[in-house]
C-alpha cells in the first residue's frame, strides 16, 4: 500500500477501491497500543505513510478517515509515546518515522472542519505540542503544521493559548530550526491571534522581541501591546511596553503591515502607515498611560507622547483631560505636558 500511494494516481486507487476503509478499520482495531515488535511497527508505519499520502493527494481521500474515530485512536498513539521522544522496542529511526507519519495524518486531515473538530475533541493540541521538542526537525515542522490547521478553529486557538504558547515563541527565537518551520510558527499566531486572549498572551511572552511584534501584526502590534502599559501591570512590564510602543510611533522603517488579514482589524486601513492615528484610535488610555510613565518610562514615553500629540485631536483630548484633573502630571512633568498641548 505504501509504494502504491507514492504516486498520486496510486493514491486515487487505493480510495477509489475502498481499500482506505480496510486500512481504517485495521488501525481502529490496533490504536492506540503501541507495536510490540519490529515487523508489527514497520506494518503501523507503512500504513500511516499510506494514509498520510491518500489525504494529501488523492480525491475524497478522507470520506472513509473521517467519522471513524481514527483521529482519536492516532491522537492517542502519541500520547503513549513516552515522553514525546521513542517507541520502546523498536529502532528510534522507525520509532520517528512512525511519529511523523501519524502527526502529518493530523495535520492533512485537519485541512478538513470535521477533521480539525475531531483532533480538537481528542485533546489533540496537548499531545501535539510536545513534540514541538523533538529531536528530528521533520517530526517538529510536522507537529507545528498540524497545530496550525487546527488554530482555524476557536477552540483550536483556546488551546493553543493553554497548551502551545511557551513552546511556539521559544521556536520563532531559536537559530536552530529551518526556516519553514518558523514561518509556520508565524502563521500559527496570526491564525491564533483572531482570539484577543492569544493576541494578549503572545504580546506579553515576547515583548521584548519588538521585532518579532512588528513581523507578525506590523503597526497593530501597538493594540496588542496597549493594555501591558496600564496600571494594573507591574512597573517593569510598563516601561518595556513603553519601549515597544515608542518604537512603533517613532521608527520610519518599520514594516507596518505585519500580517495582511489585519488581526486585530484595522480601520480605516489608512491608519496602518500612521501610527500615531491608529493608537489613539485603538488603544484606549495611550495618552493617560504615557503621561503617567513619563517618570519611570522616561524618554519612552516623552517620545510616545510626543508622536501622539503631533495631531490635532489627541492634542485637544489631552486638554480637556488635564482641564479636568482626569490627568494629573507630576510636578516635575507638569510643564512638558502642557508645552505638548499648546505646540
Amino acid at each position: 500500500m505504501q509504494a502504491i500511494t507514492i504516486f498520486r494516481d496510486g493514491c486515487q486507487q487505493v480510495v477509489d477501491q475502498g481499500t482506505v476503509v480496510g486500512v481504517t478499520q485495521y488501525l481502529c482495531a490496533t490504536l492506540p497500543d503501541l507495536p510490540s515488535s519490529s515487523s508489527l511497527a514497520r506494518c503501523l508505519l507503512n500504513l500511516l505513510q499510506t494514509l498520510a499520502a491518500v489525504t494529501m493527494y488523492a480525491r475524497d481521500g478522507m470520506r472513509d478517515i473521517l467519522g471513524t474515530g481514527l483521529i482519536a485512536k492516532v491522537v492517542g498513539l502519541l500520547g503513549n509515546v513516552p515522553g514525546g521522544s521513542a517507541i520502546p522496542g523498536i529502532a528510534s529511526e522507525t520509532s520517528t518515522d512512525i511519529v511523523r507519519q501519524a502527526l502529518r495524518l493530523l495535520w492533512h486531515c485537519g485541512n478538513n472542519p470535521k477533521g480539525r473538530v475531531e483532533t480538537l475533541q481528542a485533546e489533540g493540541v496537548a499531545t501535539i505540542t510536545p513534540f514541538l521538542r523533538h529531536t528530528d526537525a521533520k517530526v517538529r515542522e510536522a507537529a507545528i503544521c498540524a497545530l496550525n490547521v487546527v488554530s482555524l478553529e476557536t477552540n483550536g486557538k483556546k488551546d493553543v493559548v493553554k497548551h502551545s504558547l511557551e513552546e511556539i515563541a521559544r521556536i520563532i527565537h531559536s537559530d536552530a530550526e529551518t526556516t519553514y518551520l518558523q514561518e509556520t510558527c508565524v502563521q500559527l499566531c496570526r491564525n491564533a491571534s483572531e482570539l484577543p486572549a492569544f493576541r494578549f498572551a503572545f504580546a506579553r511572552h515576547v515583548l521584548r522581541s519588538v521585532w518579532l511584534l512588528e513581523k507578525v501584526y506590523g503597526t497593530a502590534a501597538l493594540a496588542a501591546i496597549s493594555p501591558l502599559l496600564g496600571p494594573k501591570e507591574d512597573m517593569e512590564t510598563r516601561v518595556q511596553a513603553a519601549n515597544v510602543a515608542q518604537h512603533f510611533l517613532t521608527s520610519g522603517n518599520i514594516a507596518f503591515n505585519g500580517d495582511d488579514i489585519r488581526v486585530p482589524p484595522v480601520c480605516p486601513l489608512s491608519h496602518v502607515n500612521h501610527p500615531p492615528a491608529f493608537s489613539f484610535e485603538e488603544c484606549i488610555d495611550i495618552i493617560h498611560n504615557c503621561v503617567e510613565l513619563l517618570d519611570a518610562a522616561g524618554a519612552s514615553a516623552a517620545e510616545c507622547l510626543k508622536a501622539l500629540l503631533s495631531q490635532e485631536k489627541p492634542r485637544q483630548e489631552l486638554a480637556k483631560l488635564l482641564k479636568a484633573r482626569l490627568i494629573v502630571p507630576s510636578d516635575g512633568q507638569k510643564a512638558f505636558v502642557e508645552s505638548l498641548v499648546r505646540s
